[in-house]
């Protein structure tokens, strides 16, 4: 678990950081971005998989929500034709 801890940080991490400094060189930026677009295509599919679980919870919350509404609205104008 250490071994592979210290290889992303000598992998990803300490490119990225270097990078961000005012002082670093072109070489220095240019691992840091490399670095990142690395780290950015190994984690977007997990992350655009959680999103997208999240939100199909969210528009079928919505959809009951929606649907209160709508018998709430209907209910009332029922109330005011009385």
């Amino acid at each position: 678990m250490v071994s592979k801890l210290w290889q992303c940080a000598i992998r990803y991490s300490k490119p990225i950081l270097q990078s961000r400094d005012a002082k670093s060189s072109s070489k220095e930026q240019e691992s840091g971005v490399s670095a990142m677009e690395s780290l950015h295509r190994q984690y977007l599919p997990i992350i655009l998989r959680s999103m997208k679980v999240d939100v199909l919870k969210r528009i079928a919350s919505q959809e009951d929500l929606t649907n209160t509404i709508l018998f709430a609205m209907v209910d009332y104008t029922d109330f005011v034709k009385i």
